[in-house]
């Protein structure tokens, strides 16, 4: 049996468990018996050595080293994130002891992996496995003149929100240009307030900004019709998820490159920006159609199911 503790897909909707939703309907496509299990029940269950557990990164803190070490289960790592790949001050030794107690790690990424092994000093058992990016093309759909620009992003300092907004604020925008920011505002309330308190004192933001909210995965394709540019102002990410489907779709993106997100750049029609008033200026130059991205092959971003599942079995065979 294959336990994956992983949050609530219904309510925690990031990357990183969209990422967790396509192990497992990978796993269960090709036979093994899967059980998505949350916080709350995962203790409950009796777990043998002929077992699997599956263990999102974001619960590295919340799980009693006592309780992980008498698991008899083989334990994989599913890294998206660790504190110290975003705190500095964060003491290393301490998640590398956390760490230990697992036989496995997957990483999302050659940029992951490689935190792994230089960082936290990582020498068990290690394997990539890149997320599935869905092949569709963006219809850019537009029922009227407006320009959009969209920014998928849950609303965490990281993600660099604030300075984005600020940098908007600044600038002279034309009445039909609008950003849609779709993400979950509820991961950092205070975060979130303070962006939201940069909005409402800026009469350029109040107009031209739209908070989209969480939407679901399915309506992923839909987002990606309606814009003409996607923009990534995120100072770290171990993957990009929302970069590399906007990127296979076809839509333009700007970034900062940050993490491994500087390795999907040059696909597609893409282009790192230096910094944040740049990638704003950029912005308004394409919205204003006086910047062109070429189109450039896709050369590292899955895009085939079968690929994707090629991944995931070599060590449970």
């Amino acid at each position: 049996m294959i336990y994956f503790l992983a949050p609530d897909s219904a309510t925690f909707i990031s990357g990183g468990n969209r990422f967790n939703q396509q192990i497992v309907s990978g796993l269960m496509s090709m036979g093994y018996d899967v059980a998505w299990t949350t916080w709350v029940d995962i203790e409950k269950k009796e777990m043998t050595a002929t077992d699997y557990l599956y263990i999102d990164s974001i619960y590295l803190r919340n799980i009693a080293l006592g309780w992980l070490l008498s698991v008899q289960a083989y334990k994989i790592f599913v890294a998206h994130l660790l504190p110290s790949m975003l705190d500095a001050s964060v003491d290393v030794a301490e998640e590398r002891e956390q760490l230990n107690a697992y036989d496995h790690i997957l990483a999302n990424s050659a940029f992951t992996r490689s935190y792994f092994i230089n960082r936290i000093e990582w020498t068990k058992k290690l394997d990539i496995v890149q997320p599935y990016i869905s092949p569709n093309q963006a219809l850019f759909a537009h029922k009227n003149n407006n320009k959009i620009a969209i920014l998928i992003s849950n609303w965490l300092p990281n993600k660099q929100l604030d300075l984005f907004l600020k940098a908007v604020a600044l600038r002279e925008i034309s009445d039909n240009f609008y950003i849609y920011i779709y993400g979950d505002i509820n991961m950092d309330a205070s975060y979130f307030s303070q962006c939201l308190s940069i909005i409402h004192n800026s009469p350029v933001l109040s107009k031209v900004i739209q908070i989209k909210g969480v939407f679901q995965p399915d309506d992923m394709q839909t987002i990606l019709d309606e814009a003409d540019v996607m923009i990534d102002a995120s100072n770290f990410e171990t993957y990009g998820m929302a970069v590399a489907e906007s990127i296979v779709s076809g839509l333009p993106v700007l970034s900062l490159g940050a993490g491994h997100v500087e390795q999907l750049m040059g696909q597609g029609k893409s282009m790192v920006c230096k910094s944040i008033d740049e990638l704003v200026d950029h912005m308004i130059l394409f919205l204003q159609d006086k910047m062109i991205l070429s189109l450039r092959p896709i050369h590292n971003i899955i895009t085939d199911w079968q690929v994707f599942k090629s991944q995931l079995t070599p060590f449970l065979e």
